[in-house]
């Protein structure tokens, strides 16, 4: 198998867009689009912890 062939062979991620983000279903989690890649986000703090932080 030549090289060329093996790169042909990769899976080639799509861009994402607004459009593809804004069709999927919420599911609960935090997502940003960076660069094109979505990337899942860290949960926001609760009010109790936001509380006691402050």
């Amino acid at each position: 198998m030549t090289e060329n062939k093996k790169d042909d062979d990769r899976i080639k991620e799509q861009q994402m867009t607004y459009d593809v983000y804004a069709a999927m279903p919420d599911d609960g989690q935090r997502y940003e689009i960076i660069e094109g890649a979505m990337e899942m986000m860290s949960p926001s703090p609760s009010v109790a912890h936001q509380a006691v932080s402050s």
